[in-house]
């Protein structure tokens, strides 16, 4: 049996696994873009992860969103005329991009509509997307909770974690942990924890900064490097990927795990890392994951939070 993933492996380790998984399984894994869109192979199983990468895909950086929306509709056409059945993993119920949201939200319309098997990471996953999506609600639906790091996370204590940071043990340490785009407000996360009263509180500030997204791009990236270089009493910016044998050492330092999305239509639908680290998870909106109380005044986000998880 072939099974064709839609993706470039290498960059998320979730993938990686998955594809040492199939092959565990006596499968035949092919993989990338080139294949989807170019190949004249059949597989028996088409896999699809995140629906951003295949229109973002450099070589159709300078088509219109037109064309790019025809040429993944072609392609799956072509596969569901050849019999092959396509899976489509939900990571997200919206898109990321909100000056982009109409033609992302049109295409993940798409591919929902020409899956077969929709793989969810919670049952939440699939409440939310038959509330967005009416075409998955005729879909197969089936949770199969993210296994990366149910099988990759290694435990370690949490001073050992801070000690490889420089981080001092009696701090409070809130993580902001991600991709630090536009949309997730950081500035506003940075301006919040200036203002909170919490004895030897810590910001931990990790994960790559995407420059795409704002339009004073040589400020940010002479800040970021001060931000870096200089060492701060109370902050510490990581602005780089975390591979996935650093990201042990980052969460496990943590006393609060901080996911931000300040802008409505981001839903994330899984938290892959809250599968297994039992830390406070203080979330914006629907996730599959516990859910605290937060207030919306107009754009921005103020997260209340039961004192007993302060102790």
């Amino acid at each position: 049996m072939i099974i064709l993933i839609a993706d470039q492996p290498g960059t998320n380790s979730y993938l990686t696994s998955l594809i040492e998984a199939y092959k565990a399984a006596g499968l035949t894994v092919i993989c990338g873009y080139h294949n989807f869109f170019y190949s004249n192979i059949k597989p028996d199983i088409l896999h699809i992860q995140w629906p951003e990468k295949m229109y973002n895909w450099y070589p159709f950086s300078s088509l219109s969103e037109e064309e790019k929306f025809d040429k993944i509709e072609n392609r799956l056409k072509w596969y569901k005329q050849n019999n092959v059945q396509i899976i489509h993993t939900i990571h997200n119920i919206k898109p990321h991009i909100l000056e982009k949201f109409d033609f992302e939200e049109k295409t993940f319309k798409l591919i929902i509509y020409y899956s077969d098997i929709l793989f969810h990471h919670c049952k939440r996953s699939i409440e939310l997307l038959k509330e967005n999506y009416p075409e998955a609600k005729n879909k197969k639906n089936i949770i199969n909770p993210h296994g990366d790091y149910l099988i990759d996370y290694k435990e370690i204590p949490k001073n050992n974690a801070r000690f490889k940071l420089g981080i001092t043990p009696e701090k409070f340490v809130i993580l902001n942990f991600g991709s630090q785009q536009n949309y997730k407000g950081e500035d506003f996360i940075d301006s919040v924890f200036n203002n909170l009263k919490i004895k030897d509180k810590f910001l931990l500030t990790a994960g790559n900064y995407v420059y795409e997204s704002y339009s004073n791009t040589a400020l940010l990236k002479l800040r970021n490097t001060f931000r870096q270089k200089f060492k701060f009493k109370n902050k510490l910016y990581v602005y780089r990927r975390i591979p996935s044998n650093d990201l042990p050492f980052i969460v496990n330092s943590c006393d609060v795990f901080f996911l931000a999305h300040q802008k409505h239509p981001v839903k994330k639908s899984s938290i892959k890392t809250h599968i297994v680290i039992h830390k406070i998870s203080i979330l914006i909106d629907k996730l599959c994951a516990e859910k605290f109380v937060f207030k919306q005044p107009g754009n921005k986000y103020f997260i209340t939070v039961p004192k007993i998880y302060f102790r």
